[in-house]
């Protein structure tokens, strides 16, 4: 019976990323293949509250510290200004005082990926303001997504016929999703 080998001695790359795009604060640590731990948290408290404690708490269910991160990632937007300030500021101050690589991530193509195994079209879409959504679009294999269009903000009706002007089936994820549905 074979054991299960250390991160470490399998070569595998941390990564620790962090979302504060939106009205929940999220953070995962990750190899390429496994979700270690993550936690998505919906607080009254703004993020620059909340984000490093939970960066502590998820690390530590992963039986990880910061120092064993490679890389640390922060969603880059689109999203609430504030909340994208605050966690690439968080992703940024880390990176400089460990003197790790940090890399942004579209919100909107996380969110993508979520569905990743549907094959076919997906319409990534976070509330703005007023009528308009931020949205992009991607076609998935069932394994990887390739991006069909750029992120931007539209009116939702603008969205829904482009959408409809494709004929397929489009799966919608993001917390706007119902409005373009």
């Amino acid at each position: 019976m074979s054991e299960k080998l250390p991160l470490r001695e399998m070569n595998a790359l941390i990564l620790l990323g962090i979302d504060t795009s939106g009205k929940t604060a999220s953070v995962a640590v990750c190899t390429e293949n496994a979700v270690l731990a993550q936690t998505t948290v919906y607080t009254k408290l703004t993020h620059s509250q909340v984000i490093l404690p939970i960066c502590k708490d998820v690390l530590k269910s992963a039986g990880l510290t910061l120092s064993d991160v490679d890389v640390i990632s922060a969603a880059a937007g689109p999203g609430s200004y504030t909340g994208l300030r605050i966690g690439i500021a968080a992703v940024k101050a880390m990176c400089f005082a460990l003197d790790k690589p940090c890399i942004g991530i579209s919100t909107l193509e996380a969110l993508a990926y979520n569905v990743s195994l549907h094959k076919g079209i997906i319409c990534a879409v976070m509330a703005a303001r007023l009528d308009l959504v931020y949205c992009s679009v991607f076609r998935s294999d069932g394994r990887s997504v390739t991006r069909l269009s750029e992120d931007e903000i539209l009116p939702i009706d603008e969205l829904k016929n482009r959408l409809e002007a494709l004929n397929e089936d489009v799966v919608t994820v993001g917390d706007a999703a119902e409005k373009i549905s």
